[in-house]
């Protein structure tokens, strides 16, 4: 089954769009739909399989706010040219 991240990004202090990975395919939607759709049609039919999993972004025991701003931190520096 194929694993496939979506992540905020915030474009600029308004606009905020979703990047949907898999491996080394991505896309990128205003929504995490549309971000999912676009991905999907890069998908083979084998690697379109898939179960939806939706996270609470919210902080928990397992995953703290820190933690979560250094991810933050670590994707924009990542999905910078």
């Amino acid at each position: 089954m194929t694993t496939i991240a979506i992540l905020p990004e915030q474009v600029d202090e308004k606009i905020k769009s979703y990047r949907a990975i898999a491996g080394h395919k991505q896309s990128v939607g205003k929504t995490a739909g549309e971000a999912l759709d676009e991905l999907t049609k890069q998908l083979s039919e084998e690697e379109a399989n898939m179960l939806v999993v939706i996270q609470n972004l919210r902080a928990d025991q397992f995953f703290t706010a820190a933690q979560q701003s250094r991810l933050s931190e670590l994707m924009a520096r990542l999905q910078s040219p």
